[in-house]
């Protein structure tokens, strides 16, 4: 699970560029800009904390135990993606702001498919389910990275 910390630390990246690029424009732009920047970091900070937390658990071998484990990292996934649905968003990003709000959601979507799995408790679906897991943690980090990279370019742009 280290790898969403990578997923955290990419957010990272793009918001404390965006606070120095964001100068074009008129004042409530910028403000705009960088409430919007203040914002989503402060999600995504919330979020590293959380995956910092479940991430540093030994991966433990009862099944009761991983599916708790699981859990906690669903609960932090949901709580970054209500946070990142209630922030405003300046209208030229909407559109990379709900890509990022999609993949943190798929994401979750590949972490209950391996808790299904856990539950299910065939040990050759769990290992299948957790290699698919890794795959999914990849996608979402490069999908995560390409949005950010997009949401800087055009803030930095406007």
């Amino acid at each position: 699970m280290s790898r969403l910390l990578s997923i955290a630390a990419l957010m990272v990246l793009l918001l404390a560029a965006l606070v120095l690029g964001a100068c074009g424009g008129g004042s409530s732009d910028v403000d705009e800009k960088n409430a919007y920047v203040r914002e989503l970091n402060a999600a995504q900070s919330d979020f590293a904390t959380s995956a910092d937390e479940v991430s540093k658990q030994r991966i433990p071998a009862e099944i009761s135990a991983k599916l708790r484990l699981v859990q906690r990292l669903t609960g932090a996934i949901d709580e970054v993606v209500q946070t990142m649905r209630g922030i405003e968003v300046p209208g030229d990003v909407q559109a990379e702001h709900q890509h990022l709000i999609d993949a943190m959601a798929g994401f979750r979507t590949d972490v209950q498919k391996l808790t299904q799995t856990y539950r299910g408790g065939d040990t050759r679906e769990v290992s299948a389910a957790i290699i698919a897991f890794q795959t999914a943690q990849a996608q979402v980090d490069t999908r995560v990275n390409a949005t950010i990279a997009a949401i800087n370019s055009k803030l930095a742009a406007s």
